[in-house]
């Protein structure tokens, strides 16, 4: 019996990353994709960690305290809710890293290893 040779599998095309990830969310896709079979992971761990990005340049130009005035002049101070994005998309991460399986951003688990 002859042996018919067998044509290689045609190279499977790599992912794209979702539409509505932000530059900062793309690129931690790109970079990433080949590497993990988990795509849903890495959606949110790249929609997470473009969230976090925005909340903390939110904290870094008005603060972790916002100053309220109300109508009748009277100022209040009120947490930024940005630092509770921030805390919260970090822990997301922190979780999808260990689905993944890998530490996909090391700095990150330096950062906000108290969340643990």
């Amino acid at each position: 019996m002859k042996k018919t040779p067998t044509s290689p599998e045609p190279p499977t095309p790599t992912p794209t990353p979702p539409e509505y990830l932000g530059p900062e969310g793309r690129k931690l896709w790109e970079k990433h994709v080949e590497n993990t079979s988990d795509l849903e992971t890495l959606e949110l761990y790249c929609a997470s960690y473009q969230r976090w990005i925005t909340a903390g340049a939110d904290v870094q130009e008005n603060g972790m305290t916002l100053i309220l005035t109300n109508e009748r002049g009277q100022q209040t101070a009120k947490a930024n809710p940005a630092c509770a994005v921030e805390a919260a998309q970090a822990r997301i991460m922190m979780s999808c890293q260990r689905k993944l399986g890998s530490v996909l951003h090391p700095k990150l688990l330096d950062a906000f290893s108290e969340f643990d």
